[in-house]
């Protein structure tokens, strides 16, 4: 049996919600074209930032990042490649939930408190939004506090959790690579910096 380790990371939930209103009005080629490059487009974004792929079924994703910062960074540009892509006006829409943690993993399987409770993140977010916890917030670091906006109501009240929707359609505080301090999911302070244009 696998050796298991723990990693502090941030889990982003991805769902599909709109493919099955996409199939019953449009049929299942349609649909499955819809999917197939909307998957296509969100693991692009992924990889531009350093984002694993943990799982795929169906219409969900299971991704994590290292940095917490990257993870808003990809949820944000994921959101906005479905609108410049051109997908919204077929009428794909995605929805994300976020928590950042030690992650159990053991053979490839992610488990423990943070997948759990990033599942729940996405179970809570509208079409259209990302979700996330106070943990995200705090590790993205001060730069990007900006976009995310407390919510309250009984999902808040009954998880006893502090959890945030972040924006994306703004362009002033879009979470792009540059010179900026994150705090890493252990507390470590990171500074990434923007590559110079020659």
């Amino acid at each position: 049996m696998p050796e298991q380790q723990v990693q502090n990371l941030t889990l982003v939930f991805v769902d599909i919600p709109t493919i099955g209103t996409i199939r019953e009005q449009q049929g299942e080629a349609v649909a499955r074209d819809c999917q197939q490059r909307c998957l296509a487009l969100l693991g692009d974004v992924r990889k531009q930032f350093t984002g694993n792929l943990v799982r795929s079924i169906g219409g969900t994703l299971l991704c994590s990042f290292a940095d917490a910062a990257n993870a808003v960074g990809a949820g944000v540009g994921m959101h906005r490649a479905i609108v410049s892509s051109g997908l919204a006006e077929d009428g794909v829409s995605i929805r994300m939930g976020m928590h950042a943690g030690p992650v159990q993993i053991r053979g490839g399987n992610y488990s423990g408190e943070v997948v759990t409770s990033a599942a729940r993140m996405v179970t809570l977010a509208k079409t259209g939004c990302i979700v996330a916890t106070a943990s995200v917030r705090e590790q993205a670091g001060k730069r990007l506090a900006a976009a995310f906006v407390p919510l309250a109501g009984d999902a808040a009240a009954r998880l006893k959790m502090e959890l945030f929707e972040i924006e994306w359609a703004g362009g002033e505080d879009a979470p792009e690579s540059g010179d900026e301090e994150s705090t890493t999911s252990d507390g470590r302070q990171r500074r990434k910096t923007r590559p110079k244009n020659p």
